[in-house]
């Protein structure tokens, strides 16, 4: 985690369109089930034994009825994820923030330190020694 370098900004930035674009998308999961009824109502009367249904529709409509049943559960889970990658995402980057300002606050506090009486005979402490 040493080498990270993300620009806050950026992740606002990136996350603010995708908020939008989830926002939209939202509105069409929503629409789905109508929209798919709809078509199936307009898309013509083939019926087995070549008589309608009454009030239209047809094998068309029972299709697309099955298939709008079946995608369903596949547009939640897109919804979902879409919604638990912008919040780690969210969070992620406040953990991020704080870690910045928490090792700002360390080399602070570690720079107040009193020197070890190896550090005033001009030794260095040895790697994993002192405070980090």
């Amino acid at each position: 985690m040493s080498n990270w370098d993300i620009d806050v900004s950026g992740v606002n930035s990136v996350l603010s369109g995708t908020g939008e674009v989830a926002g939209k998308l939202e509105g069409e999961f929503k629409t789905y089930s109508t929209n798919m009824e709809h078509a199936g109502t307009h898309a013509g009367t083939i019926a087995a034994g070549g008589k309608a249904p009454e009030g239209g529709g047809g094998l068309v409509a029972v299709a697309l009825a099955q298939f709008a049943e079946k995608t369903k559960s596949d547009l939640q889970y897109i919804a979902v994820r879409t919604g638990k990658s912008m919040t780690g995402a969210v969070e992620a980057t406040k953990a991020y923030v704080h870690g910045d300002e928490q090792m700002a606050q360390t080399a602070q506090s570690n720079a107040l330190v009193a020197p070890t009486p190896e550090e005033l005979k001009g030794k260095q402490p040895e790697q994993g020694q002192g405070k980090a």
